[in-house]
């Protein structure tokens, strides 16, 4: 099923089944003992974080019996992370060469892209050896047993409500800390809290426009983060890369022009997002209640098809 609540489900029935089902999808990505498909990873761990997403918000509503799958989801993240960021280092060096084609000559672009294909496979290969991936496979099966256990005292969409108002408190704040400091550490911050609401919003899109359309602007403020994100990792990574640039010169121009398409995206991201986060966090959360409430209570609108006319 797509990773959406019945409209008419308990929730916490809901939750439990949306979770259990991503864990799945992530358990049948990783099910080979070596994956080697960079979409794989990537689906695995987009499904760990939704679970995380769903197990913040059922903290904070009191939620019991789930310290220790937080432990094992954070077990599996630290396999995933390294893996996947080797992947995005790849695929951004790609992107930053179509956008400036002259920033790299052949022979540097493709020693940079061996190198990081070389660290990729020696990462996957420790990753075997290590006996990771048993490990990996072994705490998601303990997760899918442990989320039968999960409980709180909320019922309905209180629920998720207290892990609404958190996530877009959370996230108004790290903005504001971000746009003080202007520190990519900060967006980044702000990035997961952007994502953590978005992946609670996507439960029930079902609920109208206002939900949908946030949903949009989070996901389209989370995209451009991502890039930024990305861009700094390898950033990062080309430093260790002393013979990459011929002179400083050459080495700061590489450096201000990855920055002014950071500071684009990160505006992309804020402006994607304004009318979410100049909301109060409670305002904010009555709004998505009263959204859910009304979707509950909206029939579907039944469409009279005509039938088809007979021809002579």
């Amino acid at each position: 099923m797509a990773y959406l609540l019945g409209k008419h489900e308990r929730v916490l029935d809901g939750v439990r089944r949306v979770v259990i089902e991503e864990l799945n999808a992530a358990a049948k990505s990783l099910r080979d003992s070596h994956p080697s498909s960079e979409k794989r990873i990537h689906a695995a761990r987009k499904s760990v974080k939704k679970v995380r997403a769903i197990l913040a918000a059922i903290d904070a509503a009191g939620g019991r019996g789930i310290t220790r799958s937080g432990q094992r989801l954070c077990e599996v993240n630290r396999v995933l992370s390294p893996l996947r960021d080797l992947d995005a280092m790849a695929k951004t060096l790609g992107t930053l060469r179509e956008i400036y084609p002259k920033m790299f000559s052949e022979h540097a672009f493709g020693r940079i892209r061996r190198n990081l294909l070389l660290q990729r496979q020696r990462a996957f290969e420790s990753t075997r050896t290590r006996g990771l991936w048993k490990r990996v496979n072994e705490d998601l099966q303990q997760l899918r047993h442990e989320v039968l256990e999960w409980r709180t005292a909320k019922r309905g969409f209180t629920v998720l409500a207290k892990g609404i108002r958190t996530a877009q408190r959370d996230a108004r704040r790290q903005l504001r800390r971000a746009l003080d400091g202007q520190r990519e550490r900060d967006f980044h911050a702000w990035r997961k809290q952007v994502k953590k609401l978005w992946y609670l919003l996507r439960l029930f899109e079902w609920a109208g426009d206002s939900v949908r359309r946030d949903v949009k602007s989070l996901e389209r403020a989370e995209e451009c983060l991502g890039v930024a994100h990305d861009m700094t990792t390898l950033c990062n990574e080309l430093s260790t890369e002393p013979d990459l640039f011929p002179t400083d010169v050459e080495r700061l121009r590489f450096r201000r022009a990855v920055a002014d398409l950071q500071v684009g995206l990160q505006v992309k991201a804020i402006s994607s997002t304004k009318r979410i986060f100049r909301q109060p966090p409670r305002r904010y959360a009555r709004k998505v209640r009263s959204a859910w409430r009304e979707g509950r209570s909206r029939e579907p609108i039944a469409v009279r098809i005509p039938p088809a006319r007979k021809t002579a």
